[in-house]
């Protein structure tokens, strides 16, 4: 009698993992169809797409993909692009940045990146590619399909201005005036003419970042909290410069 429960329960538990597997592969929405997500072979490729992971279990319209990067590069990687295709065409880009030398991808590292793809997109089949890696001295490799280079140096000038109207008003007005301008300090910044696209969009980007960061620190913990963001911040804009 005390072993008649066993083979019962290990059927449970086998069915248990069936069920797990399956929720992993068909979704409580009533997704019906197999994942569909390719990672392009690059040999030559700095940064490796070693293995990707698809959340298949949330109903929502888009679905969270895990990737893991392994770097192959002894210079270590700043910045990247990883590419989304359909077909032969390139449909759309994630453009990664690092803020510190730690977050950098170092020689042999593997670190992991989550980004969002739409259900229409895995099922109808897409495909992922590292497009453009920018190492540490600035230097860069790929095809940049996406002007990635254009979009980061952008990026960096909105920080570096933003950095320099903020440190002037700083040394003129004192912290307190400091405070005062912080609100409207995005305003008075104005993108250069004769700029790209996507050299505007991301000098767009970078200004607003750090009056959204500093403005957050300010929000959430007083002057003493904006203090030392703002020393952060300082020493990031440093940091983005080449070496």
């Amino acid at each position: 009698m005390a072993n008649s429960g066993g083979p019962k329960l290990m059927f449970k538990l086998a069915s248990l993992g069936i069920l797990g597997a399956c929720l992993w592969l068909f979704t409580s929405g009533g997704l019906t169809q197999s994942a569909n997500l390719t990672i392009e072979h690059q040999p030559d490729s700095p940064l490796q797409i070693s293995s990707s992971q698809i959340d298949l279990t949330y109903s929502e319209p888009s679905l969270e993909v895990t990737l893991m990067l392994a770097s192959r590069s002894v210079k270590p990687i700043r910045a990247f692009t990883i590419a989304s295709s359909v077909g032969r065409d390139k449909t759309g880009a994630l453009l990664i940045t690092t803020n510190t030398d730690e977050q950098m991808w170092q020689f042999n590292e593997i670190k992991p990146i989550t980004m969002r793809k739409s259900r229409a997109e895995i099922i109808d089949g897409v495909k992922l590619s590292i497009d453009f890696v920018e190492f540490s001295d600035g230097t860069t490799w790929g095809p940049d399909s996406f002007n990635s280079a254009d979009d980061l140096a952008g990026e960096r000038e909105g920080l570096r201005l933003s950095v320099q109207i903020l440190s002037q008003i700083a040394k003129t007005k004192g912290f307190g005036g400091f405070i005062n301008n912080l609100t409207s300090n995005r305003s008075d910044i104005s993108i250069p003419k004769g700029k790209s696209l996507s050299w505007e969009r991301g000098f767009q980007r970078g200004a607003g970042t750090v009056i959204e960061r500093l403005n957050r620190a300010y929000t959430k913990g007083g002057p003493g909290q904006l203090e030392s963001e703002w020393a952060r911040t300082l020493a990031d804009s440093k940091r983005t410069s080449p070496e």
